[in-house]
């Protein structure tokens, strides 16, 4: 098996530096610090290239990085000294501008230690390290530069990662800011996995994505809002737009033109209703499609339809057992109660 002769290069003096380690903190401290290592093709091209006499004792070393690699779940990564987040750290720190920050995330030694892992773990963190809109949004759009670079971002692992992670993080940013930009990447790899879900035929696979996607288009327009002071959200959410957008960047009113409140809900709905169709007892998704088709109903005037009433009901009835959530019960009931 061949690599790339700078990627060779790179791994074996990763390699070779994480078999000098003298401690277990240093030898995780240099792993994670070249994740090209844990790509399932580098390891198996560094067992050929030791082969079976392995005469300066290294493969113990590499058994070690194969169970990691593994074994480890994503949420579990840890992240710090990786290429990709030294590249976010020496933008904060003003140390290069926001265009060496986007080709260098381009570059060859950042684009070839992207894989599944690692990539799920920094998506992750877009949404859980407590960051603002802005850098939140900056840090995401320097990954994207580096997966679109990099040749292997089809590889299944990547690629689910990488269109599972677009969803998630754009619906983060949607959620503070109005964005079509936004919006748009998110639909588009999140439509691209559920296409690929649908093909697998794996109904916990399109269950997981739809309601991705559904989250996606409805979740900016219904979260902390209710009918009281729906219009009062809705018309600050869209100022942020203005503000972030127009009056910070320079950016044309149609940067923040997002659809109205019943057309999204409406695209919404139909993902509920995806996620529906693969798992028709899953309460989380009968609240999603409920709570929609409500909220929607609500602006619309428009009747319930009757998937929306069965809905509540099988959720009400989903969730009479003795050890079940309770807040999402209690979200069935009031449902019940205001709508049936």
């Amino acid at each position: 098996m061949a690599l790339p002769p700078g990627t060779e290069d790179r791994a074996w003096r990763a390699f070779a530096d994480v078999c000098t380690a003298q401690s277990e903190d240093q030898f995780r401290e240099r792993l994670f610090r070249s994740p090209v290592l844990l790509r399932h093709d580098v390891v198996q091209w560094l067992v050929d290239r030791l082969g079976p006499e392995d005469p300066d004792g290294m493969i113990p070393y590499l058994q070690v990085i194969n169970t990691i690699r593994t074994t480890m779940r994503p949420v579990d990564y840890p992240l710090g000294t990786g290429p990709v987040e030294l590249i976010w750290h020496r933008l904060e720190n003003g140390e290069i501008s926001h265009e060496q920050a986007n080709v260098a995330a381009r570059e060859l030694p950042v684009t070839e230690s992207v894989m599944g892992m690692y990539l799920s773990r920094l998506y992750f963190s877009l949404g859980q390290d407590g960051l603002r809109w802005r850098p939140t949004r900056t840090r995401g759009l320097i990954l994207l530069a580096a997966v679109e670079a990099c040749s292997r971002k089809d590889e299944g692992p990547i690629r689910r990662a990488r269109l599972l992670g677009v969803t998630r993080w754009t619906h983060f940013l949607l959620m503070q800011v109005p964005e079509v930009r936004m919006l748009e990447l998110g639909d588009t790899a999140g439509r691209a996995g559920l296409a690929d879900a649908q093909q697998d035929g794996d109904p916990e696979k399109i269950r997981h994505i739809s309601y991705e996607l559904a989250a996606l288009w409805g979740d900016p327009y219904v979260a902390n809002r209710s009918a009281i002071n729906y219009q009062f959200a809705e018309d600050a959410w869209r100022r942020r737009g203005q503000h972030e957008l127009g009056e910070a960047e320079g950016a044309q009113p149609s940067a923040w033109a997002m659809p109205r409140p019943e057309d999204a809900l409406a695209t919404s709905l139909g993902y509920w209703r995806t996620a529906r169709a693969a798992t028709p007892t899953d309460p989380t998704v009968l609240i999603g499609l409920a709570e929609a088709g409500c909220t929607l109903s609500g602006l619309t005037g428009g009747e319930l339809g009757a998937d929306i009433i069965s809905a509540v009901k099988e959720g009400v009835e989903l969730t009479a057992g003795p050890d079940v959530d309770l807040v999402l019960r209690n979200r069935f009931l009031v449902l019940a109660a205001n709508e049936l």
